[in-house]
């Protein structure tokens, strides 16, 4: 293949048929095929339109049904026994009994719903598309190209997948984990509950700056509304979620590329040799170091799963072990001391505007506290779902940010109704 410092590319040629063209049979069992599955899209197609235009009509029945009914509680504040089980509108601040917080970072807000953490770390993403060309003896050249890119990422992303890992090596792993905190006990709207159907319709996050967070972990640095860690060889321990722990296990012994311990299998101790940048496991020493040298990885080559041995110092690929070994002894030494540095090197502090590979950064974003306006049923103190007469699945439970009429709300509630009827209309005629 020939490769360049974030491009990677395979070319190779493929046959079919007799001379490398499609014979008759083919064509004519191509054409079969294809005039067997037209049936198929027409009918799902077909159904798809039928259903939407059931759904739309439905939908706007029970909008009328809701205007027509609806009775306003012109102050949340005040309970109005009188109207239960009607359908009702009223319009308030939400509140929570207590903030949604994070414990592990030591941040809450004066009032949310919820709280947001997102962990991201920086790494190498390759992406693979594949070109096809009709060559002029018939014959399909296909071309393999790989792309990478240096991005912020929500999971570590193993290299050792890369179909070219050389000058694209991932460290680092994600000492926290991503995370929803939901405020204590139920939302209120004014002196009433909102129902969970209600309370999902708040997903509106807005970010929140890091300053007040109590717990940043050690080597973090707080920069307006993130946190960065310099990368780390660990992760941290999540097995018991009533004790949040911000301890990391950082590797003991930094000098040499591969540990050795010993380990218990079947009652018996055995010494385990584990390459420390791949996690790789092996029962002798020699194969953990030419793990170091040479990977070994299936490719599919014209149809067929084939052994390819790749040289991680220069990304050569060879049919055999021994082979790729010799190889992988041939390449200049100054090239392997300057790998084996990088490898090795201390991390560097994370400057902001240039992360380095396996940094991590932390954000903070909450579902405030804000006004809205609700079309719901009521239950005692409780908002929740107001059955209409087109049936299940045609329920009202609006809930909008703002404070705005109950016919406002329902017009947009139809204007929604037509954009998606339209939208599944053009999914049923591309079917059809």
């Amino acid at each position: 293949g020939q490769s360049s410092i974030n491009r990677y590319v395979e070319r190779r040629t493929t046959y079919s048929g007799m001379g490398g063209r499609p014979g008759v049979g083919q064509k004519v069992s191509g054409s079969i095929g294809c005039l067997c599955m037209a049936p198929f899209f027409l009918f799902i197609g077909c159904s798809l339109l039928w259903f939407n235009e059931k759904w739309a009509i439905k939908t706007h029945r029970s909008l009328n049904e809701a205007l027509d009914a609806h009775d306003t509680i012109w102050d949340a504040e005040r309970l109005e026994p009188e109207k239960e089980g009607r359908l009702v509108h009223l319009s308030g601040l939400v509140s929570v009994d207590r903030s949604a917080h994070d414990n592990v970072f030591g941040l809450e807000t004066t009032c949310a719903v919820s709280l947001k953490r997102e962990v991201e770390i920086y790494q190498w993403v390759e992406r693979h598309t594949r070109k096809k060309h009709k060559l002029p003896n018939g014959a399909t050249e296909v071309e393999d190209v790989y792309d990478y890119q240096k991005k912020w990422n929500s999971n570590a992303v193993s290299s050792r997948d890369f179909r070219n890992e050389y000058g694209h090596e991932n460290v680092g792993v994600l000492p926290f984990a991503s995370q929803t905190f939901r405020s204590s006990g139920p939302v209120h709207l004014g002196a009433y509950d909102l129902a969970k159907v209600l309370t999902q319709k708040l997903t509106t996050y807005s970010p929140i700056s890091a300053v007040n967070v109590k717990n940043i972990p050690p080597g973090g640095a707080l920069h307006g509304d993130q946190i960065y860690l310099p990368a780390v060889q660990g992760i941290l321990d999540t097995t018991n979620s009533h004790q949040e722990n911000l301890e990391i296990s950082t590797a003991k012994n930094l000098d040499s590329p591969i540990d050795k311990k010993v380990v218990t299998i079947d009652g018996e101790d055995k010494i385990q040799y584990t390459v420390k940048s791949t996690g790789e496991q092996f029962s002798s020493l020699k194969a953990a170091q030419n793990s170091i040298l040479v990977e070994k990885k299936v490719i599919k080559m014209d149809g067929e799963d084939r052994i390819t041995y790749i040289v991680k110092s220069t990304g050569d690929q060879f049919s055999s072990m021994e082979r790729a070994l010799d190889a992988a002894a041939k390449v200049p030494q100054v090239v392997q001391q300057q790998r084996q540095q990088q490898r090795q090197a201390p991390k560097k502090k994370t400057i902001v505007g240039a992360p380095q590979i396996g940094d991590v950064r932390v954000k903070f974003s909450e579902i405030k506290c804000a006004t809205v306006s609700v079309l719901a049923k009521l239950r005692g103190k409780l908002l929740d779902s107001w059955p209409s007469q087109q049936g299940p699945g045609y329920d009202i439970a609006i809930l909008q940010r703002g404070r705005m009429a109950a016919a406002e709300m329902i017009s947009r509630g139809k204007a929604m109704n037509n954009f998606m009827m339209w939208l599944r209309r053009f999914g049923g005629f591309l079917l059809a």
